[in-house]
């Protein structure tokens, strides 16, 4: 009889779509390759990044041709106007969030809660840490931290963090903000002076940023990423790398840029699947999330 050898989760040989994250290669930038003098937050270069900025210096956004071998882009933040003192209440994050649609099978709130691993590819002018955070937006708004250390300045640093599933609270069957991921770069004392949460448990602003590296402290100090992958298992596994096609297909249910006469882009929610803008060229057949139009719209947080 032949004999079948089952692997655990997260060990290796893993099939199918693992990768939870939207355009985790920073290929799709639909509303353009780059944006200056930023000092708020929002949805600026590559699709399903968003920078979240409180009163911590000005920035340039990019989609970088910078990438480690095995990519072609990265997501790139550089202080242009630089804060060494923030106030309390100030910071300078990047961040994607996931519909609690696509988390079920998290089993999120059960005792089988599983465990999940981001990887990522990081690189900056200087050394230090910065913290990663997760947050579970439904019930309690819990989160995880976990502070993670670049070895060497101007250099890509492969990551990875393992994140325990959380027994405690589930995660909506909806299409709103089921998790947050996110980089903290640099914070003020609000956010910041307290430890690591390894369990998942009520948010704790302290707990946000526990690094020393303190992006946007000095002018041009920057910090880049991609090969940003969320997966079940408490191992990472190779990239998982998916089409250009596939990852802005996937892209617009959360934006669109149509153009329209005279080379002009107009990014836009869709009201429905197969809604025409007057004067584009054709449709797109992407169920947005959202009903409603908009230009580049700020998004809330029961929003993404």
């Amino acid at each position: 009889m032949a004999l079948t050898t089952v692997r655990p989760q997260g060990m290796g040989f893993v099939t199918g779509r693992r990768n939870l994250i939207i355009n985790g290669a920073m290929q799709v930038a639909q509303r353009g390759t780059s944006a200056t003098g930023k000092t708020t937050s929002g949805y600026y270069a590559v699709d399903r990044m968003e920078n979240l900025f409180s009163g911590l210096g000005t920035w340039t956004i990019e989609q970088s041709t910078d990438a480690p071998d095995g990519f072609s882009n990265s997501f790139k933040m550089t202080a242009t106007v630089a804060d060494a003192s923030p106030a309390a209440g100030d910071y300078a994050q990047m961040r994607t969030s996931l519909e609690g649609n696509s988390l079920q099978h998290l089993k999120y709130g059960t005792s089988g809660a599983l465990a999940t691993t981001v990887s990522f590819w990081v690189k900056a002018t200087k050394t230090g840490s910065f913290t990663f955070v997760a947050r579970n937006f439904d019930g309690n708004t819990r989160m995880f931290s976990k502070n993670v250390s670049i070895s060497a300045a101007d250099t890509w640093e492969y990551k990875t963090v393992t994140i325990p599933g959380d027994t405690g609270d589930t995660i909506d069957n909806d299409n709103g903000t089921g998790l947050e991921l996110a980089f903290w770069v640099n914070a003020g004392s609000t956010f910041s002076g307290g430890s690591e949460m390894s369990t998942w448990a009520a948010q704790v602003n302290a707990n946000k940023y526990l690094g020393t590296i303190d992006i946007g402290a000095s002018v041009n100090d920057a910090i880049q990423f991609t090969g940003f992958q969320f997966e079940v298992g408490e191992n990472a596994s190779d990239f998982e790398h998916r089409s250009f096609a596939e990852e802005w297909h996937s892209c617009q249910r959360y934006c669109t840029v149509y153009n329209v006469g005279g080379g002009n882009t107009h990014p836009q929610n869709l009201v429905s699947p197969n809604h025409t803008v007057p004067g584009a060229a054709g449709h797109v057949d992407v169920g947005n999330r959202l009903s409603g139009s908009c230009l580049i719209q700020k998004k809330g947080r029961s929003q993404l």
